[in-house]
């Protein structure tokens, strides 16, 4: 069975790579991450330990199905031993009302660990901004 779920793991990472649209997640330690992660071992009571910021690429209403995906297999390695796990409590795309009010991903989580810890967290997730010096 772990052999099923890392062969999942593996899948799922892979075919996130060919995808248009991907998240950023930008951890102060470990530098930008291709992918959506977080996790409880990044909090500690009601603050955080590290500080993690998620933007995205591509289509903003593909960014929920790409959280719900990282919850899913977070959840499924926590289940086969892992020590942390993600509920996804909620997920949508708000804004875009105006041109003043663009359209960005709110979603909201759990977190817990086999220590203790239970977080449920809210992130606003933006498109990436790309620096013109890179243009």
């Amino acid at each position: 069975m772990k052999n099923t779920i890392l062969a999942l793991a593996c899948l799922i990472s892979l075919s996130s790579l060919a995808k248009d649209t991907f998240i950023i997640t930008s951890d102060e330690t470990f530098g930008p991450i291709i992918g959506f992660s977080d996790s409880s071992f990044n909090y500690k009571e009601s603050d955080s330990v590290r500080s993690r910021e998620f933007c995205f690429y591509g289509n903003i209403n593909e960014v929920c199905s790409q959280i719900e995906e990282a919850a899913f297999l977070k959840s499924a390695m926590y289940g086969q031993g892992n020590h942390d796990d993600m509920k996804l409590l909620s997920c949508e795309v708000v804004g875009g009302e105006d041109e003043y009010s663009p359209e960005f991903v709110r979603t909201s989580y759990n977190l817990s660990d086999d220590y203790g810890s239970d977080f449920d967290v809210t992130r606003k997730i933006e498109k990436c901004v790309q620096s013109s010096m890179s243009k």
